[in-house]
């Protein structure tokens, strides 16, 4: 019988709660984040939607995000007017039971020109208006403070022309006052702060350094350029800065493009917010907003497949401590209190036992009979009894021995590399081999806004778990990443390398196995190396990528992988 998501309410009626922790920490260091809540991102502000509160009830959102344009509510100094629909939309929210957080990003005529405010005058009127804001409506309970601020999309006039410890200054300036304001209401208050476009650690680290985090409650990330799983490994690089170590993140965007993988990627992010100390998450969107991102519902009001999933991570997910159940890098599995788990990965075989419900992204129930795993797919399995890998849950072996995509790791100063993993470092003149640094992200212009690998000494080098750009000099850095085989036996290695159309002359790919060249191509186009190899232990096989004779426009995504085979088997 095929059942809904609606039909396994009852299921966790005595569910039992567990423990979240954030790697890097121990179990015994980790902060007590609450547990993830959800949310949708709508647009209130900007024109009316007549339905759509329904819609949202419906679906069974009861927290929304949106804006509110200073400029409207404020039209002379000091007064302050609620009288349009874009303006008094919070109230209908609350008499529906709706709880709000609302984004402050935009400037007033009145003030500074109107653009970002920055001068004292402005930051205290904008302040004064937050309070009025706040006393206006109950149903607001978060306050954001800006959107986006590292970028330049939301930002205007002088603050825009800063750099990025000016901009992390400006921030802390309008938090500060809007903090003031909001802690002086008479109701709990949330202040948000940060309000970074991806994960930026080093635009972030000087807003805290700046004495933002004396000012906010959460800190505010939108990871639209991260995979899922990428999440945690980069989450973990923002909070090796000591304010950041505690304190909450509320990620007020994240989405997805792809209406065929958005229900996927939903409840992938939502299992790895859980560990992450993600203490709210906000889809975007609620309804279409004119862009290419997948929303919640259809014109019609009728739940879309990311809809759908939304709903069943509500009934199922939301709300419950979760914990980091993965048992190997390329199996991704979080568990919910006790009897609710998500899993993807690796492609093998999956049994359960009786009683424990398998369900799709979208709520559906799955047979259990030829259940297999996907990287593309999650699976979440939910049960009256505790889940538990290995007892109530089998998973067949694999038959991976390394993958650039999923052992990628950020060193926080020398050490080892784990069992298993991937090596990687810069070698310099195909004899000297120097360590790679963590670089936070945005830490300076020019740089990503994310993690990633490479050397002060070295920009724009870098490396990421799915991309890499090149340097050319009179050293010749390469990027090496080196697999040294535990145990002999027959592998498959496959190498894939796609370099930008925007490279002038290439990039250089070179395959060692120890000391011998299995390969070595100037790439100008998508490039795929397969072998199969009989290694013995302690050999080792690499990949070693540098730029041709210029590095203009040497970026490129790669994977480097293999695999063991059975030794009667001529499949690659």
């Amino acid at each position: 019988m095929r059942r809904t998501r609606f039909e396994i309410i009852g299921l966790f009626a005595c569910a039992a709660i567990g423990a979240v922790g954030v790697a890097p920490l121990s179990a015994e260091e980790a902060p007590g984040f609450a547990p993830l809540t959800l949310a949708a991102s709508t647009n209130f502000n900007q024109t009316e939607t007549p339905g759509l509160v329904e819609a949202a009830i419906a679906l069974g959102v009861d927290d929304l995000r949106d804006g509110m344009y200073w400029k409207l509510i404020e039209q002379s100094e000091g007064a302050y007017t609620f009288d349009l629909p874009t303006t008094a939309y919070p109230a209908a929210l609350g008499e529906a039971g709706i709880g709000l957080s609302v984004t402050v990003n935009w400037g007033n005529p009145l003030y500074d020109e109107g653009f970002t405010p920055h001068s004292a005058e402005a930051i205290a009127a904008h302040g004064r208006y937050i309070a009025a804001l706040i006393e206006r409506f109950p149903a607001i309970h978060t306050i954001e403070v800006g959107n986006e601020f590292n970028g330049d999309n939301f930002v205007s006039g002088p603050v825009r022309g800063t750099d990025i410890e000016g901009r992390a200054a400006a921030h802390v300036a309008i938090l500060k006052s809007v903090h003031a304001a909001a802690k002086s209401a008479n109701r709990p208050i949330k202040v948000l702060g940060g309000a970074a476009h991806s994960i930026p650690a080093g635009y972030l680290w000087s807003v805290l350094d700046q004495g933002g985090a004396e000012a906010m409650d959460a800190l505010v990330i939108h990871p639209y350029t991260t995979r899922p799983e990428d999440l945690a490994k980069e989450i973990a690089v923002l909070r090796r800065h000591p304010k950041a170590r505690a304190l909450p993140l509320e990620v007020t965007e994240f989405g997805w493009t792809d209406p065929h993988s958005a229900d996927a990627y939903l409840i992938k992010m939502v299992a790895v917010m859980a560990i992450s100390g993600v203490e709210r998450a906000a889809w975007y969107a609620l309804n279409k907003r004119g862009d290419r991102h997948i929303p919640l519902m259809n014109d019609s009001g009728e739940p879309t497949a990311a809809g759908r999933a939304f709903a069943f991570a509500e009934q199922v997910l939301a709300g419950r401590q979760a914990e980091d159940v993965s048992p190997d890098p390329y199996t991704h599995a979080v568990r919910f209190g006790e009897t609710a788990l998500v899993l993807w990965g690796e492609p093998r075989d999956v049994s359960v036992a009786d009683g424990v419900r398998v369900y799709d992204a979208r709520g559906d129930e799955l047979s259990d009979e030829g259940l297999r795993l996907a990287d593309d797919a999650p699976i979440i399995l939910v049960g009256r009894q505790p889940i538990v890998l290995g007892q109530s849950v089998e998973l067949a072996p694999h038959n991976v021995l390394a993958d650039s995509a999923f052992d990628f790791a950020y060193p926080n100063g020398v050490a080892d590399p784990p069992e298993g993993a991937i090596e990687r470092f810069i070698r310099i003149n195909r004899a000297d081999e120097e360590a790679f640094q963590t670089m936070p992200g945005q830490e300076r212009a020019g740089t990503i806004w994310t993690p990633y690998l490479s050397r002060d000494t070295l920009f724009p080098l870098r490396l990421t778990a799915t991309s890499v750009v090149a340097r050319a000099g009179p050293e010749t850095p390469r990027i090496v990443q080196r697999y040294r085989a535990k145990r002999s036996g027959p592998a498959n290695l496959v190498v894939e390398l796609s370099p930008s159309a925007r490279s002038t002359d290439g990039m250089v790919a070179t395959i060692w196995r120890n000391n011998v060249i299995l390969a070595s191509e100037t790439v100008t186009e998508p490039f795929r190396f397969a072998k199969r190899l009989d290694l013995r232990a302690g050999d080792t096989v690499e990949l070693e990528i540098g730029a041709g004779p210029t590095d203009l426009g040497d970026v490129a995504n790669y994977r480097f992988r293999l695999t063991a085979v059975d030794p009667h088997s001529d499949r690659m």
